[in-house]
């Protein structure tokens, strides 16, 4: 595997505002019965969604995928929205850290940007044995549940690592950093 140095970690907007808008549309997500599960992002306009069963957060299931997109031109690449319901003392970058160290997910990157109820985590990993590796830009977003818990929002992308060139990471990094709670609820309400 190549040093991090290969893969870039861009943390700032490759783009004027006026491009992208020309590049990228933005989506919100509004299904879910609670408004505070609504989230939006933007999405390159040459990505799709993919269409599947999407189950609600509930105790019963607090890990679920809720989008999924995917590149219909260029090289493979998507984006997957899952939310989790945890516990409200689990700060969002130590439940990603325990996730992708399940997932077995080398962090070559990393960042945390202050918020209140715990940093946002913002992790480049790669993943998968020599010649399929993948490369990986993570975030967390960090909102309290009404039942006393937490909902943590992960916006994983993801392309494999011969994809991965300083154009798709600047998608990543407009991806990573245009992606939003539309309702949040304040800790203590």
């Amino acid at each position: 595997m190549a040093p991090a140095a290969r893969y870039p970690f861009p943390t700032t907007l490759p783009y004027p505002t006026a491009e992208i808008s020309k590049l990228f549309g933005i989506v919100t997500v509004e299904q879910d019965p609670d408004p505070a599960l609504h989230y939006k992002l933007v999405i390159p306009l040459q990505w799709g969604q993919v269409s599947g069963k999407r189950q609600l957060v509930t105790p019963a299931h607090p890990f679920e995928l809720r989008s999924h997109f995917k590149a219909l031109t260029g090289p493979a690449a998507e984006a997957k929205i899952s939310i989790a319901l945890v516990p409200a003392n689990m700060q969002p970058g130590r439940w990603l850290a325990l996730y992708l160290q399940g997932q077995h997910e080398k962090v070559l990157h990393e960042r945390h940007i202050p918020q209140v109820g715990g940093a946002i985590p913002d992790v480049l990993t790669s993943s998968g044995t020599p010649g399929q590796e993948r490369i990986s830009r993570w975030i967390v977003l960090k909102d309290q549940a009404k039942d006393g818990g937490a909902h943590l929002f992960m916006l994983h992308v993801s392309t494999a690592a011969s994809s991965y060139t300083t154009d798709m990471a600047n998608v990543f990094f407009v991806l990573i950093s245009n992606f939003d709670l539309l309702h949040p609820r304040v800790q203590g309400k």
